[in-house]
């Protein structure tokens, strides 16, 4: 929400301030980004790709949240690191990582821990300081960026999951008349957490059909 951070984080991966790429996570929805998600195609990112980065972009180089230990200098290192630019193929590694860090995809979309000491960059660095404090973890520090010159079109949308409230809103204004007729529509329930809630099976499903 910091544009500052955005713009660091651009700087450093080298982004036409006047073609600026279109952000996504890899096969995740992040409750705090908001109350309703849109799940998208592969298309969409592979049209006209910049590339990816292994962990939240602005996060890192703004040095806020679980990156907040680094120097500016350290986080600039770190995300030339972590980041693939196109045409160079990320697909293959992401997926190796993702299985050694949680298992399997199921518990990297729903957004639990990875595993203690399964990162050997500066990912693992920042995690470690994050739980010597007792501090939450946030999936920000391990949840692959995606990054596109592509507009999502209607045709890239193929499931929009929203939390309950927001389902209630939508048909409160709508009714059984949706404004994207023949997307499927994916709701969560209240739970003790909150209402933001991005995590239910069909959401994982949803995610894990497209890998």
């Amino acid at each position: 929400m910091d544009p500052a951070t955005v713009s660091r984080a651009e700087a450093i991966l080298k982004i036409d301030p006047a073609r600026r790429p279109v952000y996504a996570y890899a096969a995740f929805l992040h409750p705090d980004l908001g109350r309703i998600g849109l799940i998208v195609g592969s298309e969409w990112f592979t049209r006209d790709p910049h590339g990816v980065s292994r962990c939240d972009s602005g996060g890192l180089a703004g040095c806020v949240g679980g990156f907040g230990h680094l120097t500016e200098d350290q986080a600039a290192r770190a995300l030339e690191d972590l980041t693939h630019v196109s045409p160079h193929r990320w697909e293959d590694a992401w997926v190796t990582e993702v299985k050694d860090a949680f298992g399997g995809f199921r518990g990297y979309i729903a957004g639990a821990a990875p595993r203690r000491g399964c990162y050997k960059d500066a990912r693992q660095t920042c995690i470690d300081a994050v739980l010597a404090k007792s501090g939450l973890l946030d999936p920000r520090l391990w949840v692959w960026e995606v990054r596109s010159f592509s507009s999502i079109a209607r045709g890239d949308i193929e499931a929009v999951a929203l939390a309950h409230e927001a389902w209630k809103e939508l048909h409160e204004n709508y009714g059984d008349d949706l404004p994207i007729d023949g997307i499927r529509y994916l709701v969560g329930r209240p739970a003790d957490e909150g209402l933001h809630h991005f995590r239910e099976d069909e959401v994982v499903a949803a995610f894990e059909r497209g890998l």
